[in-house]
């Protein structure tokens, strides 16, 4: 139990330090998008106020079981934050590496800048080098990056949803056992594996599954 504790624990640090992250990610983009200030203000709070409802609400979530039929409740307050949760978990863990060479990138150029400013200027000849290292092409191509980067959890888990569960796929496996009785030879077992049993996933979508590992016995 306390080793559950303990993982838990540590998800949710990274968590909270992921979110860190994707609020100033968020933040950054209103301020491109809404210019005057009162407006930008008035977005955020409604979308803190939200992200905290669903928060609170679904508190304690990891230590449940998922529900197993859609209703209006399950689709508005827990689905958006369970696909957010592990989204924006992995989506942080994908774009840290990028942010530490941004973190990396800039160290060099304070060190240059600050190198150059103490020579001469007669003497000083590596201020294309600074200049080369605070490109603003160069950050915004990191940025795009972290951006493409990030978003991969999120289609992904979009995939899930709505095409990976619905494609079924059979595949037959020959096992050898030594010393295995005679009784038996040519027995037969049917794994069901990844069908996504969910609120997403239909009692007639599971019987559907069902059937179909039925009909194997036939073949």
């Amino acid at each position: 139990m306390s080793i559950r504790f303990f993982v838990v624990g540590i998800i949710l640090l990274i968590f909270f330090a992921s979110q860190f992250y994707w609020l100033r990610v968020a933040w950054n983009l209103l301020r491109r998008r809404i210019t005057r200030a009162s407006r930008r203000r008035a977005v955020a709070s409604v979308a803190l106020l939200g992200f905290a409802f669903l928060f609170v609400y679904n508190l304690g979530f990891l230590g449940r079981t998922s529900p197993t039929h859609m209703t209006l409740r399950v689709a508005l307050l827990e689905v958006p934050f369970k696909l957010w949760f592990f989204g924006s978990l992995a989506g942080f863990l994908l774009v840290f590496p990028l942010w530490v060479l941004d973190r990396i990138i800039r160290m060099i150029r304070r060190r240059g800048r600050s190198i150059t400013e103490g020579r001469t200027p007669a003497a000083s000849n590596s201020a294309p080098v600074s200049a080369s290292l605070a490109s603003p092409p160069r950050r915004r191509f990191l940025e795009q990056t972290a951006m493409a980067v990030g978003a991969i959890p999120f289609a992904a888990g979009a995939y899930g949803l709505l095409y990976e569960r619905l494609d079924l796929e059979t595949t037959e496996r020959r096992v050898k056992l030594h010393r295995l009785p005679r009784a038996f030879h040519g027995f037969r077992i049917a794994q069901l594996s990844d069908i996504h049993i969910g609120p997403f996933m239909s009692e007639a979508e599971i019987r559907k599954v069902v059937g179909v590992a039925n009909g194997l016995k036939r073949t």
